[in-house]
C-alpha cells in the first residue's frame, strides 16, 4: 500500500501513527462491536478524543497496519487473514467515525514512518497475546509509545513482549514506576511512565441542583473475581494474594444492606459468558451489556458523592473525572496518582484512608455538612472543566509529543539522551 503525500511538511513534521486502531475498543467502538451492538465496545472509548482532536484540527496522522489485528473473533480467521478484509474494516471504521480521509494516511510498510514520527499502540489486545505483528519494527529508528491500559492482564507476558520489541516509552494514568507490582515485572524499564490523565467528555455536565440530589455516595462499576478469569490475572493474584481485583468494592457489596443509608451499590459482578450469552451474542454481545445499558451522565447527576475504590494495581477509575464534571464530590485515597496532576485533597476531593469504616464516616459527616460538601464538589467540577476536558488533554498531549520529537532530532536521534517531558505533572 503506497503512502499518499498530503503536503510538503508530511516528511519533516512529526506525525502520530496509530497501530491497528480499528481493533482497539479503547479508541472507539470496533466494527465487530458495532455490528453486534456491544455496549462495552461502545462506551469504553477512552482515547478516541486523541483522534478526534487531530481530525477536528486538520492535523495529519497515520495508521500503521501489520495485518495481524482485527476486531473479529478467531472463528472468522478465514477472513481476518486476508489483507483486503482488514483494509475494508479500517475504511469502515474511519467512515463511521467521520474521520476525514484527507487527514489520514494508511500504510503497511514501517519504513515509511520517519524518524520524526511517533508510533502509538496499546498493550491491551497486543502485548497480552502471543502477538507477532510488531516484529518488523524492532530496530526501526522512530519513537515507539505503548499505553499500558489493562497491563494487569497477563502482566508477565506483556513485560516479555515489551522488552523483546524494544519500545521506548510507557504511558498510563499513573506513574507506574512508583507501583510495586509494575516494578516486579518491568525491572529493566528505567524511565518514568508518562502520566496521561483521563478526560471528561462534553456531555458530562452539572444538570441537577446539588440540594436535589441523594445525600449518599454511589459505588459503581464491575467487580472482578480473579478465579473467574485466572488465565488473565494469575500474575496479579500471585503478587497480591487477594481474590478480588477491587477488594473494597467487594466489601461494600457484601455489606450492601447495612450500608444502604449511606452508599448506593449497583455493583455488577463480572462473569464468564453463559450458554445463553453465547447463543445471543450477535444481539447482546457482551456478558456485561446490562451494566452499560444506562445513561451514565444522568446517573452521576443523581448523587452528591461517589467512590470508585481503586483497583489493586494502582490505576484510577476510568470515569472519575466525568463524575467530577457532573458536580459530584469524589471520595478517594490520598495518592500521588491524583496529587501529581494537581488535585488537592479537601479542596477538589474527599480523602479516605482505604478502609470502609473511614469511607462511611466521611459520608455521614458530609451528609450533615452540606455547604462544605457542595464547595468541594464545585471546586472539583471547576478543576475538571479547566484542565481535564477532552480537547484540553489532547492538545497538551499532542504538544508534549511534538516536543519529544523535536528533542529527539536535537539529540541527533540518540534515544539515550532523550527525556519525555510531561505538561500534566506537578513540578
Amino acid at each position: 500500500m503506497r503512502i499518499k503525500i498530503l503536503s510538503s511538511n508530511w516528511i519533516t513534521e512529526m506525525k502520530i501513527f496509530f497501530h491497528n486502531p480499528h481493533n482497539k475498543a479503547l479508541l472507539w467502538q470496533t466494527i465487530f462491536g458495532f455490528l453486534t451492538n456491544n455496549k462495552l465496545s461502545e462506551k469504553t472509548k477512552k482515547y478516541l478524543y486523541l483522534i478526534e482532536y487531530l481530525n477536528n484540527n486538520n492535523i495529519p496522522f497515520g495508521i500503521y497496519l501489520d495485518y495481524k489485528g482485527t476486531s473479529f473473533p478467531k472463528k472468522f480467521q478465514f477472513l481476518c487473514q486476508r489483507k483486503w478484509f482488514i483494509r475494508l474494516e479500517v475504511y469502515l471504521w474511519l467512515h463511521l467515525k467521520h474521520i476525514k480521509r484527507s487527514n489520514v494516511v494508511i500504510i503497511d510498510d514501517p519504513d515509511l514512518i520517519s524518524k520524526n514520527d511517533i508510533l502509538f499502540s496499546f498493550s491491551y489486545e497486543t502485548l497480552d497475546t502471543e502477538y507477532k505483528g510488531l516484529n518488523s519494527i524492532i530496530n526501526k529508528p522512530f519513537l515507539k509509545l505503548f499505553h499500558f491500559s489493562h497491563y494487569n492482564q497477563r502482566t508477565s507476558l506483556i513485560a516479555e513482549q515489551f522488552l523483546k520489541i524494544k519500545w521506548d516509552y510507557i504511558i498510563a494514568e499513573n506513574n507506574l514506576k512508583k507501583v510495586d507490582y509494575f516494578n516486579k515485572f518491568f525491572t529493566y524499564y528505567n524511565k518514568s511512565v508518562y502520566q496521561l490523565p483521563f478526560h471528561a467528555r462534553e456531555n458530562f455536565r452539572n444538570k441537577i441542583g446539588f440540594d436535589k440530589r441523594k445525600k449518599m455516595g454511589l459505588s459503581i462499576w464491575g467487580l472482578v473475581d480473579i478465579k473467574w478469569f485466572w488465565n488473565l490475572f494469575d500474575d496479579l493474584y500471585t503478587f497480591y494474594k487477594v481474590p478480588w481485583i477491587q477488594p473494597l468494592r467487594a466489601e461494600i457489596l457484601q455489606n450492601k444492606d447495612l450500608l444502604k443509608w449511606v452508599i448506593d451499590t449497583p455493583v455488577v459482578p463480572l462473569r464468564k459468558w453463559s450458554l445463553k450469552d453465547v447463543l445471543l451474542w450477535f444481539f447482546w454481545a457482551s456478558s456485561i451489556s446490562k451494566y452499560y445499558n444506562f445513561d451514565m451522565c444522568d446517573k452521576f447527576n443523581e448523587y452528591q458523592m461517589f467512590l470508585c475504590c481503586e483497583e489493586i494495581w494502582w490505576l484510577p477509575w476510568i470515569w472519575f473525572v466525568e463524575w467530577m464534571a457532573s458536580w459530584c464530590a469524589y471520595i478517594w485515597r490520598d495518592d500521588n496518582m491524583y496529587k501529581n496532576i494537581w488535585l488537592i485533597p479537601w479542596i477538589h476531593y474527599i480523602w479516605h484512608n482505604g478502609t470502609l469504616k473511614d469511607i462511611v464516616d466521611k459520608i455521614k459527616y458530609y451528609q450533615s455538612h452540606q455547604e462544605e460538601l457542595q464547595n468541594i464538589a464545585k471546586k472539583g467540577e471547576e478543576f475538571v472543566n479547566t484542565h481535564f476536558r477532552s480537547a484540553i488533554i489532547a492538545e497538551k498531549f499532542y504538544n508534549d509529543l511534538k516536543d519529544l520529537s523535536d528533542d529527539y532530532k536535537k539529540c541527533n536521534y540518540n534515544k539515550e539522551r532523550l527525556i519525555f517531558k510531561n505538561s500534566f505533572i506537578l513540578k
